[in-house]
């Protein structure tokens, strides 16, 4: 009798324990599942090229404070913000500056059509560029390691290519507004075009493009 009762106790104890293992497994899976998407946003520098170390007293003279970049908070527009700043800290920034520079006289000088020729042409060869600094960035190890998913890379890629390419395309927009139109007008003009096209541009990229450039 008594055997009976210890083991009534017993199964009765697992049962509880079972349930109580589950409940807290249960309860990791979860938060394990919210920590991935937060780690993506924090855990950013093993995923991209560390900026080389300032001298002693030195600061960055871009985003010196973390400021917002994007009004949203959600995970991909937080990646997007941390890709960007790492992409114009970085050394890509002076290469960046020479081809706004080269293509600047490319498309002054000339006359028209050349100029708009080149203008298209600087502008796919803007996207090329960086859309592998953006496939770089999500192949690196510890991107694989977070597994952020297609969804928020596609997310992410909408948000990151459209502010890479706003410097360059108000800059060239601006070059050849000046080309063909009085310098004011075409100058002041070619902002909010520019902004205009980086949206257009960057939604495609991040709709189309990278799903392309994926199979390749």
């Amino acid at each position: 009798m008594l055997a009976v009762l210890a083991a009534v106790i017993l199964a009765a104890a697992l049962g509880r324990w079972r349930f109580r293992l589950k409940g807290r497994f249960d309860a990791e899976v979860r938060e394990e599942e919210r920590q991935k998407t937060k780690l993506i946003a924090l855990l950013l520098a093993s995923a991209i090229d560390q900026p080389k170390a300032p001298k002693p007293g030195a600061r960055p003279w871009l985003f010196r404070r973390w400021r917002r970049l994007l009004p949203s908070r959600s995970p991909e527009a937080r990646v997007a913000e941390a890709l960007v700043k790492a992409f114009f800290r970085g050394g890509e920034l002076k290469l960046y500056g020479q081809l706004i520079l080269a293509g600047l006289a490319a498309l002054v000088f000339p006359p028209y059509p050349v100029n708009a020729i080149i203008y298209i042409v600087l502008i796919l060869l803007l996207m090329y560029w960086l859309s592998g600094h953006l496939r770089a960035f999500f192949a690196r190890d510890g991107m694989k390691m977070l597994n952020p998913g297609e969804m928020l890379e596609y997310r992410t890629a909408v948000p990151a290519m459209t502010l890479l390419l706003l410097p360059g395309l108000v800059c060239f927009t601006a070059g050849l507004g000046i080309a063909l139109y009085p310098p004011l007008w075409g100058g002041l003009g070619a902002i909010p075009c520019g902004v205009l096209l980086a949206i257009v541009l960057g939604g495609f990229y991040g709709r189309i493009g990278i799903l392309l450039l994926r199979r390749s």
